[in-house]
């Protein structure tokens, strides 16, 4: 980047020509920061508002395309069963990316990148240039079409146990910095976080939903103990 200054003088014109990259590259910078925190600060709010996990989900995606200027954002869960992973929610410029995927950490050739490889190691994945990462190499052709420059892969740990992972692509090479990162890795703990507390909700529903079974029976024993010492039927308690 450079910036040309021209003014006329006496003895004819002054051109002067300056070297703006530095100063110019600190100002992008701090704009895309400032969108990212936009980001998490929007996905913190959709969080308070609901505890449903899919809504949530939809809302990250959505808000990382709209705020966080990403070409595209989609979350994959782990299937436990089959290890394969599955897009539950995604927003931008899809197309049929996300149909052609077909990511499985049980098969070799698609489970070395970013999405595969976070949720195996519990870490972020970084790939700055898709069109030179060989881990993207079976996704770079419908990346390339798509406009995908750079990807992260973001893992959403619940309980310690990697279930997931949200990525994010951008039309930029290098799009990823070590700001960038810190703050999307923070986006995607306050993820994992709201997972946690939905199945603590769900625990704590089914302990509250035993409990009061228990109340019960406990109830309708104790009125046929008292039924029975007050000489009433076992009929006529059941009946009651």
């Amino acid at each position: 980047w450079s910036e040309l200054r021209i003014q006329p003088i006496p003895e004819g014109i002054l051109i002067l020509s300056l070297d703006i990259t530095e100063r110019t590259q600190a100002e992008l910078n701090i704009k895309r920061l400032y969108r990212t925190l936009s980001v998490l600060s929007d996905i913190n709010q959709a969080i308070v508002r609901t505890h449903d996990i899919q809504a949530i989900f939809e809302d990250a995606c959505r808000i990382a395309v709209e705020k966080g200027d990403f070409r595209m954002a989609w979350i994959g869960m782990l299937d436990p069963t089959t290890h394969q992973v599955k897009p539950v929610a995604d927003a931008g410029f899809t197309d049929d990316y996300l149909e052609k995927l077909n990511i499985s950490l049980d098969d070799e050739t698609r489970n070395h990148g970013p999405t595969a490889t976070a949720i195996r190691t519990g870490q972020h994945v970084i790939v700055n240039d898709i069109m030179h990462d060989e881990s993207m190499k079976p996704w770079r052709d419908n990346a390339q079409r798509l406009g995908y420059v750079s990807s992260a892969g973001l893992p959403l740990v619940v309980f310690g146990e990697p279930r997931g992972a949200i990525n994010l692509y951008a039309s930029e090479v290098d799009f990823f910095d070590a700001q960038e990162i810190k703050l999307i890795d923070e986006m995607a703990g306050d993820l994992s976080f709201a997972m946690e507390f939905a199945e603590e909700e769900v625990r704590r529903q089914q302990a509250e939903d035993k409990l009061q079974r228990y109340t019960k029976r406990l109830e309708v024993l104790h009125n046929l103990d008292m039924g029975l010492i007050q000489g009433t039927s076992i009929p006529e308690l059941i009946q009651t």
